[in-house]
């Protein structure tokens, strides 16, 4: 039974840190596309601000600074 607690948290960390990875991904992807495509800055801000609150904290930071440099450095 121990064996089957201690296998389902190593499959709930390996899942917490793929999810991680994927949302970093995401913020680099975003920023990158945004780089790109300046005119598209409006729907970007929308989307992170959708997007922030269901990210998890580390990955969210990232967001956040993502959304400052989007804004022109003004905070909402």
């Amino acid at each position: 039974m121990a064996k089957m607690g201690i296998a389902m948290q190593d499959t709930v960390s390996r899942l917490e840190q793929e999810l991680q990875i994927r949302q970093r991904t995401v913020l680099f992807l975003v920023a990158e596309y945004v780089s790109r495509n300046p005119a598209e800055r409006p729907k970007i801000i929308a989307f992170l601000e959708e997007l922030l609150p269901d990210m998890d904290e580390a990955a969210a930071v990232i967001g956040r600074e993502i959304l400052y440099d989007l804004r022109g450095n003004q905070l909402k």
